[in-house]
């Protein structure tokens, strides 16, 4: 159980435990959980601004987007990578193969 004295100790700790209150002592842990900084506030150094428009139009270039959902309703997935699009014998399943219900024993 937490005595009279604890308590009167923490309430003193608590009036001074205020966290940061100048702009620069806000600044430095506001960076604390960044983790690849590219999606908070920075600064682009100057004369660096056309490499960093060059390398934001590459990022969200290979973020789009690709394959056949891109801009199609069909309900058929993508081809993994790599694979060929050439016709496929369809594998069988389950289902498929149990398709003549009427021929198994119950």
């Amino acid at each position: 159980m937490t005595t009279e004295k604890q308590i009167a100790a923490n309430r003193e700790n608590a009036r001074l435990s205020t966290g940061p209150r100048t702009e620069a002592g806000k600044a430095a842990p506001s960076t604390n959980a960044v983790k690849h900084g590219l999606t908070g506030r920075f600064v682009i150094l100057p004369g660096q601004q056309e490499a960093f428009d060059e390398l934001e139009a590459g990022l969200r270039g290979s973020l789009l987007p690709s394959g056949r959902f891109r801009n199609s309703s069909s309900a058929e997935p993508s081809p993994p990578p790599g694979t060929s699009t050439a016709a496929k014998k369809p594998r069988p399943t389950a289902i498929a193969s149990c398709a003549n219900l009427d021929s198994i024993p119950w």
